[in-house]
């Protein structure tokens, strides 16, 4: 089974029905390269909870988390999350609550 692209954008995730997109990510399974979750209202919790399983995937080469609520909490359990993926080659956090100072931090 291979599952290369997962857009799941315009969607408003909360609660533990997240947690699938987590697993998704962990599954040598799916084999998810490409995942777009734009305009998901995802605020650093979630954010959290996809950084765990962005840890454990090897295969994610393009990440689009373009307007949502993101902010220094979701971003420094991103980079602790993509630091270990070698793969990915495009990430997109435009239009999220991101400061300048928490990335220079």
């Amino acid at each position: 089974m291979v599952l290369n692209k997962l857009f799941l954008d315009y969607n408003h995730f909360k609660g533990p029905g997240f947690r699938n997109i987590e697993e998704v990510l962990k599954s040598v399974l799916w084999r998810v390269t490409e995942l777009s979750l734009t305009h998901c209202f995802l605020y650093d919790p979630e954010v959290v909870v996809l950084a765990n399983g962005i840890k454990e995937n090897f295969f994610l080469e393009i990440l689009n988390l373009s307007h949502n609520a993101i902010q220094s909490l979701g971003i420094l359990s991103l980079a602790e999350a993509l630091s270990s993926s070698s793969k990915l080659i495009s990430l997109d956090l435009s239009h999220n609550q991101i400061s300048v100072r928490v990335l220079l931090e």
